[in-house]
């Protein structure tokens, strides 16, 4: 038997009959996963693409079984691609690829960026994880909305610890609200590129706790580092004098899109 594809209305009733009886070697179920699929349908935003429905010679089903979950949910047919007589050796090679990464998500819209970006603003919204896949177009509007802010903080320089995407984020964040040129001038000191003089001191303290103390990895050093930047910058715009970091927390550097 031939591999042979068939763009079909796949209904909640056969949906449900393949799973319950044309389903017996298939990995886990992703309940989390279809829901989000039959929430896309329910809004009209599930598109049909190659990737649908796929059984092998005797009628088994080898993929698809949480876009069919994902139509019992719906409640309604929804159109897909069908593949029938598909080799039982190509499961070795169905969602087994190399996955886009969130920079790919950018990049395949269109959006022109760095992949530096990326970690800057998951830093900018307090989320260090993957991207989930339900999220990407909201993550893809927040990267869009807020380019012009995470560039500046990109062009400031790459030397530790400016490099550090929690601290970007901050100086990010500050684009909206404070003084350009001083908020450079921050960057430019954590960079190791300014002298250190009066007024200026707030930045200094914090590069060299950075510098002498190193990264702790994770969310909570993140959360850390995050906190002590912000903290270093409200004391730097104000030209305020302090003897060591001291981390400052909740969110002191309000962007346009934040929960009221």
């Amino acid at each position: 038997m031939s591999m042979e594809m068939k763009l079909e209305w796949v209904t909640p009733e056969w949906a449900e009959d393949i799973l319950q009886n044309h389903n017996p070697t298939n990995r886990r179920k992703s309940p989390d996963w279809s829901s989000t699929l039959a929430k896309y349908m329910d809004e009209g935003k599930f598109i049909t693409t190659h990737q649908g429905i796929a059984f092998n010679c005797d009628g088994t089903l080898k993929d698809g079984q949480n876009r069919l979950a994902a139509v019992i949910k719906h409640g309604k047919p929804v159109q897909m691609w069908v593949a029938y007589g598909v080799p039982n050796e190509a499961m070795d090679w169905i969602d087994t690829h190399r996955v886009r990464n969130d920079f790919d998500n950018l990049v395949i819209h269109g959006i022109d960026v760095s992949s530096r970006v990326v970690p800057v603003a998951k830093a900018m919204k307090f989320d260090y994880a993957s991207v989930k896949r339900s999220e990407r177009d909201a993550f893809r509007k927040f990267v869009v909305a807020h380019q012009e802010a995470i560039k500046f903080s990109l062009e400031l320089g790459s030397n530790f610890p400016l490099r550090l995407a929690c601290i970007r984020a901050v100086i990010a964040r500050a684009w909206y609200s404070c003084d350009h040129d001083r908020l450079s001038l921050f960057g430019r000191i954590l960079n190791g590129e300014m002298a250190n003089v009066k007024g200026n001191r707030a930045a200094f303290v914090f590069r060299n706790h950075m510098i002498n103390n190193g990264v702790k990895y994770g969310a909570r050093g993140n959360k850390d580092i995050y906190e002590k930047c912000q903290g270093a910058l409200v004391h730097f715009m104000n030209e305020e004098t302090i003897q060591k970091s001291c981390g400052m927390e909740g969110v002191l550097f309000r962007i346009p899109g934040d929960p009221e």
